[in-house]
């Protein structure tokens, strides 16, 4: 019972990783127009409260959890699942933290480029500018995350192929699996 209820954990604390890769990308697709941008990030300044504080909650919960399930456990490998629990629970927290504190990747140009001097006119170029920069980082950060994910997968599928315990096998090709679904879905 105790292995079973282990391995339910683990599951679930696998699964929470790819959902913290595929979190709210925050992407701006209106104008060049300052006061559209303008209007969207002042939008988005309660999302991301309301985000920050929900991720820290969860994360709490995920963490105290494992914790008092490592300690209430005797068996290994439930012990190391609860640790996993702990460790994504510590993740969320920060990611939250991170979020309900310093906002998306477009705040700290917001910010800066609020509090100028600068013509509505500069801002809707250096907002034009700033937006196609932008634009081509993310299409490299994405192709990087699509050959990471990759390496993952295949590192993980030789060492299934390499392993001869059928739970560790199981389990590489599991999270080989994973980082292959992950891998196609940033290819789009």
């Amino acid at each position: 019972m105790m292995m079973k209820r282990g391995f339910l954990i683990l599951l679930l604390s696998l699964w929470a990783l790819p959902v913290t890769v595929f979190a709210d990308e925050i992407l701006y697709d209106g104008t060049a127009q300052w006061q559209d941008f303008e209007n969207f990030m002042r939008n988005r300044e309660e999302e991301e409260r309301v985000t920050g504080i929900s991720y820290m909650i969860s994360g709490a919960v995920a963490t105290l959890g494992g914790l008092v399930g490592y300690q209430s456990s005797q068996d290994n490998f439930s012990r190391s699942a609860y640790a996993i629990a702990q460790s994504v629970g510590i993740g969320a927290l920060g990611y939250g933290a991170s979020i309900y504190w310093n906002g998306n990747e477009y705040d700290s140009f917001y910010r800066a480029v609020r509090g100028s001097s600068l013509t509505p006119m500069q801002k809707n170029e250096l907002l034009a500018r700033f937006l196609s920069n932008e634009k081509s980082e993310r299409r490299r950060a994405r192709w990087i995350r699509v050959g990471t994910h990759t390496l993952l997968a295949v590192v993980n599928f030789y060492a299934a192929s390499q392993e001869s315990n059928r739970d560790v096998r199981n389990l590489l090709q599991f999270m080989g699996g994973v980082n292959a679904v992950i891998a196609f879905s940033y290819s789009f």
